[in-house]
């Protein structure tokens, strides 16, 4: 981003207005995903989730190649700003001053208007460029963020979606072999839990041990 650029108010580059706008698109693909995924073929979800993953991961890895410069940008800007709000202040400053001197007497009506007008117009047009460079920096400063901090929401969801799939296939699979030992069973009644519980613990006393020391 060079000078001219940022004369015309140019604060965020086209390029990486478009990759932010590319990751928001992705995003919010992944967040309407999560939502109908349980609706489809897990390996077809999948396959779905990990290709707008991938699509993600590129957009972001390529924000972050323009760190540097975004980076830069701010710096020069919130420079600006301090010059900015120093003259600002030494304008106001000014301002009074003229103000007090014309109450004491030392400036007459005319001269109090003539200098008023002269000391108000550079204060309003310094008050105006301290605007924008405030919404400058603000702006540069929400995307850096966005540029160095990738959506952690999005992938603690994907995370999370991941884990309650997990879940859904091991349901499936106690589900799958508790028919299998149904239709195994001589009987054609239940047959033996596939995922019986665990040994019952001995709960008699021993030689010598009464209750409370169990």
């Amino acid at each position: 981003m060079n000078a001219e650029q940022e004369g015309r108010g140019m604060v965020i580059p086209e390029a990486i207005r478009s990759l932010l706008e590319q990751r928001a698109q992705y995003m919010a693909w992944l967040a309407r995903l999560d939502d109908l995924g349980g609706q489809y073929r897990h390996e077809v979800a999948s396959r779905v989730r990990a290709d707008y993953s991938d699509r993600l991961t590129g957009v972001e890895d390529q924000l972050l190649g323009h760190r540097a410069e975004l980076e830069s940008s701010l710096s020069e800007r919130q420079s600006r700003l301090a010059e900015l709000e120093e003259r600002h202040e030494l304008c106001a400053a000014e301002l009074e001053e003229v103000e007090l001197r014309h109450q004491v007497g030392e400036f007459d009506a005319d001269e109090w208007e003539r200098r008023k007008a002269e000391h108000g117009e550079e204060l309003e047009a310094v008050g105006e460029e301290l605007g924008q460079e405030r919404e400058a920096v603000a702006e540069l400063g929400a995307v850096l963020v966005q540029v160095t901090a990738p959506a952690e929401a999005a992938s603690t969801k994907h995370v999370e979606t991941i884990r309650r799939a997990s879940t859904r296939s091991r349901r499936c699979s106690r589900r799958k072999a508790t028919k299998r030992a149904r239709r195994t069973s001589p009987t054609g009644e239940a047959g033996a839990d596939p995922f019986p519980p665990g040994p019952t613990p001995d709960t008699r006393a021993r030689p010598g041990e009464t209750a409370c020391a169990r």
